[in-house]
Order: structure tokens, then C-alpha cells, then sequence
């Protein structure tokens, strides 16, 4: 797909959009729609980017909780994963992901636990923070509850699977499931 000087994509169909006041819109690269950033190049690049600058937000938010003595590691884990995890990885069943795609999830993924696991320990000495630093990925999931990142978003594809393959016999949902197995 080649851009033209006017800013139109060659090999596509142009959709015309009409504005309130009778005018033609602008044909933009990207949009958010219904939640989701979809782009004519048809990436998830930039939309784990911004599900993920959204999730940092979130994750900031709850600084109190992080540093709570009185909130357990595994308590912790499931409110990171049902009130942040659940923002980054919105709609992500159907993110065309490639090998950069999933390692980018996985390193944003690793900041944010290991960044909760040194908000949490901050108030402590700092022995046990540089501890905590430099503790392997594998033990801060363990600690906080969590799986890796793979098993989210595996959960998330057959969860949509599963609905696609529910649908009628003609829904092309159920069709490019069934084609992309055989």
C-alpha cells in the first residue's frame, strides 16, 4: 500500500465520510474505535502502546495500594491483574501480534510487576528493595500470583475462538477461524 501526495492510500477502497456541515472528512492513518486504535497499516504496534500508556496511568493511581503493608502480595496481584492487566490487554484477543509485538507485552508486563514490587517494598530498608530488584521475573510472578503474559492473551484467543465458532455457519468470523485451522 502506497500513500499518494494526496494523502490517499492506493489498493484501497476510499470510504467517502461526510461531516455534519455537508463536507468531506479527512482521511486520517488512525482512529479509536469503540475503544480500539485501528490503523490503515493494520498493526498492533500502536495499539499495545497506547493500551499500555493507559495501563501506566492506571497503575500510578493505585501507588497507595502498591506501597500498603497491610495488603497481601497475592491480593496485590489480583488487583493488578483485574484493575491494570485488564486495560492493557482490552481487545487484545484480536491484535494480529507478531514476535515484536508479544516482546514488547512482555517487557511493559515485567516493568510493571517489578515496579509494583518495588513501590511496595520502597518503605522498607533498602537491603530488601535492591533485593527485590534484582529478583528473577519468574519469582515476582510467583510472589504476586500472576502468570506470564502468554497465558492472558492465550486465555483471551480461545475465549474469542470459542464465540466465533458459536456464530452461524455464513459469519466470517467462523469462517476465517475454521480456514485458519485447516
Amino acid at each position: 500500500m502506497k500513500k499518494s501526495g494526496k494523502g490517499e492510500t492506493e489498493g484501497l477502497d476510499v470510504v467517502k465520510v461526510m461531516m455534519c456541515s455537508g463536507k468531506n472528512a479527512a482521511m486520517c492513518s488512525k482512529l479509536v474505535y469503540l475503544g480500539s486504535m485501528l490503523t490503515t497499516d493494520a498493526t498492533a504496534q500502536g495499539e499495545i502502546r497506547r493500551r499500555a500508556a493507559i495501563a501506566w496511568t492506571v497503575f500510578g493511581d493505585l501507588d497507595r495500594i502498591w506501597k500498603s503493608h497491610t495488603i497481601t502480595w497475592k491480593l496485590k496481584g489480583r488487583l493488578f491483574s483485574a484493575l491494570v492487566l485488564s486495560i492493557m490487554l482490552y481487545n487484545a484477543e484480536v491484535w494480529p501480534l507478531t514476535k515484536g509485538d508479544t516482546t514488547l507485552l512482555e517487557g511493559i508486563y515485567t516493568r510493571m510487576t517489578k515496579s509494583l514490587c518495588t513501590r511496595a517494598t520502597r518503605m522498607k530498608t533498602d537491603s530488601k528493595q535492591t533485593k527485590m530488584l534484582l529478583t528473577k521475573k519468574t519469582d515476582l510472578l510467583k510472589l504476586l500470583h500472576l502468570p506470564t503474559m502468554h497465558g492472558p492473551l492465550r486465555q483471551k484467543r480461545i475465549r474469542w475462538v470459542g464465540h466465533a465458532l458459536r456464530r452461524a455457519d455464513s459469519d466470517l468470523s467462523k469462517v476465517e477461524v475454521k480456514k485458519s485451522w485447516h
